[in-house]
């Protein structure tokens, strides 16, 4: 009788010992933790799926274009690949012999550097203030900034810019914490990498570093190092320059920019002789063409014409400074110039990453209007905010700078995408204004980033899955329903062409879908060389399209028309011009993937071409 209740005591204890469900929960801070983290995975997978969608190396037309040759072609020499800065070059050149080209690799590096940027710039933000949830917070909006993500869809150097700049700012707030030699020469050394692939970094780094060697001791070991390291980086990339161009310009010759800023016109047309050899420019910036004040006003630039230089490589610098003495900067003229800039600046839309066939560039485009009003409001908080932010003065001191030097000074034509440095920098300061005006407190509870991690992580893979799996299902169901797909609708395995990007259901230029007059809801704008593969979906029998030159911009091409199945030659329009659209009724005897091929016959650059309706069939059509 006595040992009943010492058994029952027993078994009370054994189901009680077990790590208990208190553990499982979750707190509110660690809410928050968990879904700032879901934040951060989603912002991951949409730059993973955005670039395995929008692969850069399927759109190498115009600059991107300009970037790939330069890279890949490494002893080039000709006085355009020494105008740009040196260290984007070097880039593409790695990425082109890491890849050889093909998309996947391609795909997988981009993807990482995408993924490294807004996580350097986090541990800036951890640098920059005590709020690890400020910081956490900030690293979710640079993952998610549209800006920020659409732009690793081209081969430009703000790729490169953006992860190089916050790694500069770490280590300059590093450097600020230890105070140390060891910790400056970092911060200087990339400073300068920063500098050597966009020219705007170099003042935010002569102002970063002179404030914190000015505050800082030991100022004459960290100047004598960083003099050396200098040197030893852009000493020799000085004599390339001077042996090539005759100008000093170790990260890349800003004259012809700064020529086209100050002759107020439209357009530059730049001749460029060298012992005989000779080579011809035009270049005109893409915000000369758009109104960056629609839909509320119509305003667009005054610049009018084109300015004709003419330059001889071996007479140094003086055909340079005749060219400036021709296109002088009046003070009336530095007033418009200054106003136009300021409103490209702020309001112009970033190029090219502002293709309105893609939904997130929309978003990106809509965007601009955030940035001007988010600047003015930050002013005045951190005037606000000046006594409290004391030692924190230095990164407001930064934006400053930017605003002075991008949209003040004449210095180049400003586009939208010469925004995107700033755009970080101004997250950066909200996140500054916002953990400088919390308290510190040490927290009681500990808070388990690994399990908000794995929950916040596990959260997404099962919404990400099952979006999927819904697309999957509905795409099906709705062919087994309706006995057609239409490619616009499908996500294609692989697509490439030589210039623009691909058009879902308008052409290549973005307007609707037009065959000798003939006008078209459905179909993909293309242009030539066009290489598009899809996997053909169960149960489709046929493939009907049509086919041709568009309107718009095809008037004056030549190309043919070819499909693959499982990569098998099985139709060749010939020869086709622009008229009449072609029409394809093709079986796909039981295929796994159609591959759509559009090649230019001669010069591609009237080839807007378009598979207009495209679309797989459950059965033969009929009359309709």
């Amino acid at each position: 009788m006595d040992s009943q209740p010492a058994q029952s005591a027993a078994s009370r204890r054994f189901y009680l010992s077990p790590i208990s469900l208190p553990q499982l929960r979750l707190s509110r801070r660690e809410c928050v933790y968990a879904l700032l983290y879901g934040l951060v995975f989603a912002g991951a997978w949409l730059r993973i799926d955005y670039i395995l969608h929008y692969n850069p190396v399927d759109h190498i037309w115009s600059d991107p274009q300009r970037h790939w040759e330069q890279g890949v072609d490494a002893l080039r020499s000709d006085p355009m690949a020494l105008t740009d800065p040196l260290l984007y070059q070097l880039y593409i050149g790695l990425l082109g012999k890491l890849t050889l080209k093909d998309p996947l690799l391609v795909a997988f590096y981009t993807a990482l550097l995408s993924l490294m940027t807004p996580w350097i710039w986090y541990r800036f933000l951890r640098e920059l203030q005590p709020s690890k949830t400020m910081a956490l917070a900030g690293w979710a909006a640079l993952s998610l900034l549209p800006s920020w993500t659409v732009i690793y869809s081209y081969f430009m150097q703000e790729t490169l810019l953006l992860p190089l700049l916050g790694a500069a700012l770490y280590a300059s707030w590093r450097c600020r914490r230890k105070q140390t030699l060891r910790s400056f020469l970092p911060m200087v050394l990339l400073w300068a990498l920063a500098g050597l692939t966009r020219g705007i970094a170099i003042p935010l780094a002569a102002v970063t570093c002179s404030w914190l060697w000015l505050a800082q001791g030991d100022k004459v070991r960290k100047a004598a190092w960083s003099l050396l390291l200098l040197a030893l980086l852009l000493g020799p990339l000085t004599y390339r320059a001077y042996q090539q161009v005759q100008i000093f310009a170790p990260h890349g010759n800003g004259k012809l920019v700064s020529i086209y800023t100050r002759s107020g016109k439209k357009q530059i047309n730049i001749h460029y002789l060298r012992e005989g050899q000779r080579w011809s420019y035009w270049f005109s910036s893409p915000s000369i063409g758009e109104k960056p004040l629609e839909p509320l006003s119509d305003w667009q630039t005054a610049r009018r014409g084109a300015v004709e230089v003419t330059i001889d490589l071996t007479q140094g610098g003086e055909d340079w400074k005749r060219a400036l003495a021709e296109n002088p900067l009046t003070f009336s003229n530095y007033l418009w110039i200054a106003k136009e800039n300021l409103i490209y600046l702020f309001f112009g839309a970033s190029w090219p990453d502002n293709n309105t066939a893609r939904a997130l560039d929309r978003i990106n485009i809509q965007m601009r209007w955030l940035w001007a009003p988010l600047t003015l409001l930050l002013i005045a908080a951190t005037v606000i905010s000046w006594r409290r932010l004391r030692g924190r003065r230095l990164l407001p001191v930064l934006i400053a700078t930017w605003i002075l030097v991008q949209g003040l000074l004449p210095i180049a034509v400003n586009e939208g995408r010469y925004r995107k440095p700033a755009e970080g920098l101004l997250l950066a300061q909200v996140v500054l204004l916002l953990g400088v005006r919390r308290p510190r407190r040490a927290s009681a509870e500990k808070i388990h980033t690994p399990t908000i991690a794995l929950v916040a992580g596990a959260g997404l893979v099962l919404i990400a899955g099952g979006a999927h799996i819904w697309q999957h299902w509905s795409q099906a169901a709705a062919f087994e329903r309706d006995g057609k797909a239409f490619l616009s609708a499908l996500r294609a395995v692989s697509h490439r062409q030589q210039w623009g990007s691909l058009g879902r259901d308008q052409s290549v230029q973005g307007g609707p879908i037009s065959i000798d007059g003939q006008h078209f809801p459905r179909g993909l704008g293309v242009h030539a060389l066009s290489k598009t593969r899809y996997t053909i979906p169960t149960g489709a029998e046929y493939f009907h399209s049509y086919y041709g030159l568009t309107d718009d911009g095809g008037r004056r091409g030549l190309v043919e028309f070819k499909l693959l199945l499982d990569g098998e030659p099985v139709f060749s329009s010939g020869a086709f011009a622009h008229g009449a659209a072609g029409e394809i009724l093709l079986p796909l005897q039981g295929a796994e993937t159609l591959t759509l091929v559009v090649e230019p016959l001669g010069s591609n650059h009237h080839d807007h071409a378009a598979w207009a309706m495209a679309r797989f069939l459950k059965r033969r059509p009929g009359n309709d």
